[in-house]
């Protein structure tokens, strides 16, 4: 199997589509928040080069001029989504015959095997109750044992204490792991310079600003103001324009910056990739070139 991975704005989708019309496949999205259904523009489910490419939108998939592309609008935004949920969701689609495309390093980590999902389900009401509590606070609630084996980096992380006391709090039975491993996969990394990518995600900001805005009002009419993808990158900044909390220019530049930071933790956790499947390449049409080549 090939794995398209790299950062937003790096030309990952565009590449499988071109791979998947001369060839016959099908791509499997690993985009945390393309699952989400109704949550479109924000999300980069439509590439921004295509123009004049006749899409389709069905429940679970949606299709390119044909190439159908698993894993959009899989879940209700007011519903929780787990890496569990993920893998459950795709196992029965991963096999031959099917691109991994995404950026979402916790997805394509578990599909490869390097990480295993938490059998214990998130607990959002308890996540709430939490939150407010200071880090100090959140260290007293977990057993010395559990405190005194996390690193450093760990113990002062509000988010992960919430989830060690989440899972030491679970009434529920451990869900069983559906695990999988995908074997020998081919391994494509698009790795653009950094700038050439704010390059691109500024321009795709610009872009679809007025999209976005039409995008999000229909979301709140439908019921998702609250909901977890909007609370996220992108939409969270656009809610703040909408309630004029922000003017536009200020919302627009909160997105590209948050999107920049976004970029650079997405080029630090694929730069742990090194294996002899890992194939790293400065531009699609040289990952093209070699996806030729092993096809």
């Amino acid at each position: 199997m090939i794995f398209i991975v790299g950062p937003t704005s790096s030309g990952k989708t565009a590449l499988a589509l071109k791979v998947c019309k001369q060839f016959g496949k099908e791509i499997i999205s690993a985009d945390s928040r393309q699952v989400y259904k109704h949550f479109d523009v924000g999300t980069g489910k439509v590439p921004v080069n295509s123009l004049g490419v006749h899409v389709e939108k069905y429940s679970g998939y949606w299709t390119f001029d044909g190439v159908k592309i698993h894993m959009y609008d899989v879940c209700d935004a007011n519903s929780l989504y787990t890496v569990f949920d993920y893998l459950n969701d795709t196992k029965d689609l991963i096999g031959e015959g099917k691109i991994i495309v995404g950026g979402t390093g916790l997805y394509i980590d578990n599909l490869l095997g390097l990480k295993k999902p938490s059998p214990v389900p998130p607990n959002l009401k308890l996540r709430a109750e939490l939150e407010s509590k200071l880090t100090s606070e959140l260290q007293q609630m977990l057993p010395k044992e559990i405190l005194n084996s996390l690193n450093q980096s760990d113990i002062n992380n509000p988010r992960r204490l919430i989830r060690k006391i989440e899972i030491g709090q679970s009434p529920e039975t451990p869900r069983e792991r559906k695990l999988f491993q995908v074997i020998n996969p081919h391994i494509i990394i698009l790795d653009l310079p950094r700038e050439e990518l704010f390059k691109r995600i500024d321009f795709w900001v610009d872009e679809i600003w007025d999209a976005l805005i039409v995008e999000i009002n229909t979301l709140i009419n439908l019921g998702y103001e609250n909901s977890i993808p909007m609370k996220g990158i992108i939409y969270n900044k656009v809610l703040d324009f909408v309630y004029q909390k922000i003017p536009a220019s200020e919302a627009i530049q909160f997105i590209k910056n948050d999107l920049h930071a976004y970029i650079r933790r997405q080029q630090t956790w694929f730069k742990t990739y090194s294996s002899n499947n890992v194939h790293k390449f400065p531009s699609s049409e040289s990952a093209f070139d070699y996806i030729e080549s092993v096809m």
